[in-house]
């Protein structure tokens, strides 16, 4: 039975009553920064600008027409702007903020006497956000606004609108102290995806021990959904919860012994079949491994957001690669007393089957290497995938990330490659590199070789090619999927070639991983769907972004040309279901199939040999295939013909290249799934796309002259998930 722990603050302001007008700095709809400011630097031109620039992600919550924005000519230019002196007549500076989190160099700040009295920034998102000041202290006395930008590279820069003094606050002012005794399983937080953000931190009672100290957005009125945060360290002792509120806000807290699934998981853009976190925003892969039966995937994990924040490793099995069942988080980032956290980000697993490590019995285990933001890369291992114990020594203490690590038999030692930047500026010409590292013991490394033109998230894998088992090589790629063949000695890699392999699997994929030790020497590959966090922020959704259906890799050698090619992954037939079988079917006049859930697939065998190529409706998309150039074009249909609950969400039109012309025969495998296009074409390459279908079902129709489907199948797909999917976290 869940307990409800309330406090009701309402704080009495002095100095004026409720009633009193707000007083306006600055809307900037004059569209002119004169008279009332003086400009320095570059990075807020010389004027407010009309929305966003060029190369900006899309800028939104300002009003009217005009906003300060500097980004202008990108993230690298730098500026400041100074108000006019006003005096302090209201109690509260409200103003809208978006732009980056760089609190130490672009921000909004109030100076009176010379001295700061209050600062505000974005929070890496380019949407506009009702942010407050506290001044009741400087009644009366004469202040400017000064709005700096000295920060370059990625989020260096702030937009504002409608600074304003004010006695009723929009943004969030008054800290908060809750005490919650015997606490259970989870706290529940009230988050609402359009809410301001706000920190929350919880703690024990002393305030020593941190479990939590994020930014989210927390609606104690309107909460959409509920972050189930485990608090099992402090289960049966007082939580202490602090956060900043309104200052008339109803602070309201839950802790239960269930975790939080009331939507979960038939929401509007939850995958039926896809992998996807039952709370919070996942991104890469991370410690792909099959270990005594069981198929486990830790990923990026920010549990409370609908968009990347604090990482933690989410953890999940599977017994069919299709059906997961989630467990409690793997690595948990950490919090401190003094406010500051590491998060976990990217790395791998490996498994340790004959003990190499020493840490293990006869039955070995897990070896793991880790990020640990703000520090360093740290390897770790556990013997039954839950419990995870932390080496204290670092792979390397230079700046880097992304450790793959694994076990090189010949030289009898482990081998890390990781991504590092050796260069102030990461953007310059040979700042980038992926670089060895080898021990014996997994406490002592060795720095070794350094690659040229490598970006995040490296992984090294020996391959047979053409399938010999006796004829293997080393390939390495990154997180864009760039590729390159060649042999590793233990010490050194040397490419064959100089041409890079092309991408396997292209469109939204990202940052994709390989199960270690898969049975039966087999290569599987998963990768992050990368979409439009605005998609699920803007439906109200408990979770974000998604993984790749699984797919088996093949290293194929042809006239000293190597290529990697991608084919469905077996255990995706097995959620086959309901299915339309047609043959021979001519295709010069479009073919329509009927309705069908838009958690689909459609297999078609096409004689081409005639054709122009083909085209596929499904729903609001569009996926043609062109013989003569070669490539795919997926077009989305008029907004007004998108299903309503998600016309107004990222559609987007997509071209991409294939890189070998078909044959007179060609296999095409297209997967929708409520927010997911997958294409698996002729068994060699993948499209993996973001297409927000929603749960409306879809048309699904077929043309192309001088196109003969020689066999078509619409498969309607098994769920995978239901509330048996989180018995674990219950």
């Amino acid at each position: 039975m869940e307990k409800f722990f309330a406090l009701l603050a309402l704080l009495a302001l002095t100095s004026a009553s409720f009633g009193a007008a707000d007083i306006l700095i600055d809307d900037f709809e004059s569209g002119s920064y004169s008279p009332k400011w003086k400009v320095e630097g570059e990075a807020f031109a010389d004027a407010p600008a009309r929305g966003g620039f060029k190369y900006q992600q899309p800028v939104s919550g300002y009003s009217g027409n005009f906003l300060v924005n500097s980004y202008f000519n990108k993230d690298d230019t730098t500026g400041k702007l100074s108000s006019v002196p006003f005096k302090i007549e209201r109690p509260y500076l409200d103003a809208l903020v978006g732009g980056g989190d760089r609190r130490d160099a672009a921000f909004l700040r109030v100076m009176v006497d010379g001295v700061e009295v209050g600062r505000l920034t974005g929070v890496n998102n380019e949407r506009l956000e009702p942010k407050s000041i506290d001044l009741r202290n400087y009644l009366g006395k004469t202040a400017i606004i000064e709005i700096v930008d000295n920060a370059k590279g990625g989020w260096g820069h702030i937009n504002v609108d409608d600074i304003v003094l004010t006695e009723n606050p929009k943004g969030i002012i008054n800290k908060t102290v809750l005490e919650i005794p015997n606490a259970k399983k989870y706290l529940n937080i009230p988050i609402n995806n359009n809410s301001v953000e706000r920190f929350v931190r919880v703690s024990d009672a002393s305030n020593k021990k941190v479990l939590l100290n994020a930014k989210m957005r927390v609606d104690f009125k309107n909460p959409q959904w509920y972050y189930s945060m485990e608090t099992l360290e402090l289960q049966g002792e007082v939580l202490r919860v602090e956060l900043l509120s309104g200052i008339s806000e109803k602070v309201e807290f839950k802790t239960a012994d269930k975790y939080w699934s009331e939507t979960f998981p038939d929401e509007l853009l939850r995958p039926q079949y896809h992998f996807s976190a039952p709370q919070g925003w996942l991104n890469d892969p991370n410690g792909l491994v099959f270990w005594k039966g069981d198929w486990h995937m830790y990923y990026q994990l920010s549990p409370f957001a609908y968009h990347s924040r604090e990482k933690y490793w989410g953890h999940a099995v599977s017994k069919d690669l299709m059906t997961w069942r989630h467990l409690p988080v793997g690595i948990n980032a950490r919090y401190y007393e003094n406010g500051g956290n590491n998060a976990i980000w990217s790395g791998t697993g490996f498994v340790d089957l004959k003990n190499k490590s020493g840490f293990f019995d006869k039955n070995g285990g897990i070896i793991l290497a880790y990020t640990l933001i703000g520090k360093d890369d740290y390897v770790a291992y556990t013997s039954d995938s839950q419990n995870i114990t932390t080496l204290p020594n670092p792979i390397s203490t230079v700046h880097g990330r992304d450790p793959c690590i694994f076990y090189h038999e010949p030289t009898k030692r482990w081998v890390v490659l990781r991504y590092e930047v050796v260069k102030p500026d990461e953007n310059a010409v040979g700042a980038k590199k992926f670089v060895f590292y080898f021990s014996k013991d997994l406490k002592t490394w060795q720095r070794g070789q350094e690659l040229d033109d490598f970006y995040e998230c490296p992984y090294i894998i020996s391959m047979p090619v053409n399938g010999n088992p006796k004829n293997k090589k080393y390939l390495i790629f990154d997180a864009r999927g760039e590729c390159v063949v060649g042999d590793f000695d233990g010490e050194k890699f040397t490419r064959l070639g100089d041409d890079r392999c092309a991408k396997f699997v292209v469109g939204n994929a990202y940052a994709g991983q390989v199960f270690n030790n898969a049975p039966n020497g087999r290569i599987i590959n998963i990768s992050w769907i990368n979409a439009s966090a605005e998609d699920f922020g803007k439906t109200g959704m408990c979770f974000s972004q998604i993984m790749s259906l699984p797919m088996d890799l093949r290293l194929v050698e042809k006239s000293g040309k190597y290529a990697i090619y991608a084919s469905l992954s077996r255990e995706v037939e097995k959620i086959y279901k309901k299915e339309k079988r047609l043959k021979n079917i001519k295709c010069d006049e479009s073919n329509s199939f009927g309705m069908f859930p838009s958690s689909v697939m459609v297999e078609a065998d096409l004689n081409v040999r005639n054709a122009d190529g083909f085209k596929f409706q499904i729903g609001a998309a569009v996926v043609e295939f062109s013989k003569q150039e070669n490539a795919y074009s997926i077009t989305v249909l008029p907004k007004e013909e998108r299903p309503e609950a998600t016309r107004n969400l990222h559609w987007e039109n997509r071209k991409f290249q294939m890189d070998e012309k078909v044959g007179d025969n060609m296999n095409v495998k297209i997967f929708a799934d409520r927010c997911s296009l997958e294409i698996f074409h002729d068994n060699k390459r993948v499209i993996s796309l973001h297409m927000p279908f929603g749960k409306d079902n879809v048309l699904i129709c077929l043309q192309g002259n001088g196109l003969v489907a020689k066999n078509l199948a619409i498969r309607e797909m098994k769920k995978t998930y239901a509330k048996s999917s989180l018995k674990e976290l219950m």
